[in-house]
């Protein structure tokens, strides 16, 4: 649900820079090995959320369509 409320707000090619939400997912999630402070496209970000079920690209993809 995450990736297409995105999709239906942002542009895939819409650069992201990885900020503080990452420190909101639970201990010993599935995450995908982002860090803060990378800067990644939207596209790049929903295949690690979909792909390995990364809470931590969720969490940002998330933060950042609200903004």
């Amino acid at each position: 649900m995450t990736s297409l409320v995105a999709l239906r707000y942002m542009s895939p090619d819409y650069v992201i820079t990885v900020g503080d939400e990452i420190n909101m997912r639970k201990p010993n999630s599935s995450i995908a090995y982002i860090a803060k402070g990378h800067k990644l496209k939207l596209r790049t970000l929903i295949a690690a959320l979909l792909l390995p079920s990364g809470n931590d690209a969720a969490y940002t993809v998330a933060v950042n369509v609200a903004r």
